[in-house]
């Protein structure tokens, strides 16, 4: 299955299969930078979906290339916060 997901300065939004969710950042979370916002609406993707999602494997699909690092290689020694 694939879950997808999209995040900017204003909202974040996640598909999987039909559904879609998403919402709004806070002021404070939208003055972070956006590699974090990509991966934090990444996890709220995984977490939303967490009932449907077990014993099967995911495609998580991003369209920020620093996420995907971070996701691929399961976290960096560049940046403590997006780890």
């Amino acid at each position: 299955m694939i879950i997808q997901s999209d995040a900017t300065k204003k909202g974040w939004g996640v598909v999987f299969d039909v559904t879609k969710i998403g919402g709004r950042w806070t002021q404070f979370e939208a003055l972070k930078h956006i590699n974090l916002l990509e991966l934090q609406a990444a996890v709220f993707g995984l977490k939303s979906f967490a009932d449907h999602i077990r014993g099967i494997q995911i495609r998580l699909q991003l369209d920020n290339t620093t996420a995907i690092a971070y996701v691929n290689n399961m976290g960096s020694s560049k940046s403590l916060e997006l780890d």
